[in-house]
């Protein structure tokens, strides 16, 4: 059996205006669904969106490379003064199932020491096996319990 090789270095930059397309691009079927919102509906919402999340102090949007190509996003939403925030992630379809989305959790991490924060909180459906997976590897507890109607989970990071 061969070695597995862990994917390169993930570097994570701020989105800006410009990234808008690509950042759209990512909401394919399988992140529609896997998202509580169903993402955007089309460009424009998008776009406006985004510019609205960037004017946001407390939101925090990277785009994800791999050797300068593009692979994902993720974002910080800072509550509580910085002490806690909840993480978002986005890989793009054709680099999932290469651990690309727990390279990117480990790279958030940093910028979120870097804001100061304490706690790391992820939210997801409880079917959502992938990313809880993802999230487990990355070092996040086990879902601690379900909310709402019983179809969402929560896992925590504390750095």
């Amino acid at each position: 059996m061969e070695p597995t090789q862990s994917p390169p270095p993930i570097v994570l930059t701020p989105a800006t205006q410009g990234d808008a397309e690509f950042l759209y691009s990512l909401w394919d079927k399988t992140a529609r669904t896997a998202s509580f919102s169903g993402g955007p509906r089309d460009l424009d919402c998008h776009v406006q969106w985004l510019k609205d999340t960037l004017a946001d102090p407390n939101r925090h949007v990277f785009v994800a490379t791999e050797r300068g190509i593009a692979v994902g996003a993720a974002r910080l939403d800072v509550f509580d003064v910085g002490r806690w925030a909840t993480v978002s992630l986005n890989v793009a379809p054709a680099h999932r199932r290469r651990g690309i989305g727990v390279a990117i959790l480990r790279a958030l991490e940093a910028e979120a020491r870097e804001l100061k924060i304490e706690t790391l909180r992820a939210e997801m459906k409880l079917d959502n096996v992938s990313s809880q997976g993802a999230f487990t590897v990355a070092g996040y507890g086990p879902p601690e319990w379900s909310l709402g109607s019983g179809s969402r989970c929560l896992m925590l990071r504390r750095l």
